[in-house]
Formats: structure tokens, sequence, C-alpha cells
């Protein structure tokens, strides 16, 4: 995959979960990241790193994930992944297709606040959830 695939790292309390998407769903991704927007998440650009994309149809043993260029999982696995997200919309992009979970083979440190949907969608970004008093 090409590090300049667009990506989302939502760090939040199930574990960070990197989703990514093609052209035909920007538009979807997009009305959910002006939703999180709305909601109080922050997104900070990064720059582009290369990633790794998970899809569901093989099994991957530890000792070969480091040298997949991308990662099929089954079914089970993938229900269990989806539903360890603990946020309904990014879970939906999901399990309806029009996200994939991927994994950062890296992760920078250069980030910059973003606060433009359509920017969010054409980078590699990090959403942060507001923080809350409990």
């Amino acid at each position: 995959m090409e590090a300049s695939q667009p990506s989302i790292t939502f760090l939040n309390g199930s574990g960070d979960i990197t989703i990514t998407w093609d052209e035909q769903n920007k538009d979807i991704i997009i009305k959910m990241i002006e939703k999180k927007m709305k909601e109080g998440y922050t997104f900070f650009t990064t720059k582009k790193l290369p990633l790794v994309n998970l899809y569901r149809t093989i099994k991957v043993t530890k000792d070969n994930l480091r040298k997949c260029k991308f990662v099929v999982i089954d079914d089970d696995a993938f229900e269990k992944m989806v539903q360890s997200i603990d946020d309904r919309d990014v879970a939906e992009q999901v399990r309806g297709g029009n996200a994939n979970f991927a994994r950062n083979k890296l992760f920078g440190n250069d980030h910059k606040i973003e606060r433009d949907a359509k920017k969010v969608s054409k980078s590699q970004s990090l959403a942060v959830k507001p923080i809350s008093g409990g």
C-alpha cells in the first residue's frame, strides 16, 4: 500500500484503531469526520507513513505478520475486532465496508491540528476524543 493512502487512527478506550478508505467511500468518511468534529474530537494530521491494510479472508500467523504487505483475517476475528471498537460510528464504517482496519508501520510525531474534514479525509491523521469527567 502506498504511504499516501489516507487514514485515521482513533486513540480511544479500545486502543489505537486505524482505518483507511478508498476514493469511492471518501464522502461517507467526510460525513463521519464532520460528525466526530461536532462531538468534540480533535484531528491531528501527520506525516505520511507506510500502512498495512487488514482484510478478512485468510489467517495470518504472528511470525509472518511483519512480512505482509496486507493482512487478511477471518470473519470471527474481524467481528471481535469490530466489537472491540468503542465508537459506534467507526465500527459502522468498518462493518459496512466503507473503511478498513489498518496498522501503522511507524508512528510519527509531526502532528498538526486540522479542523477541515475534507483535509483530514485526504491525509493520515490521529483522532482524539474530547476529555470529559465522570
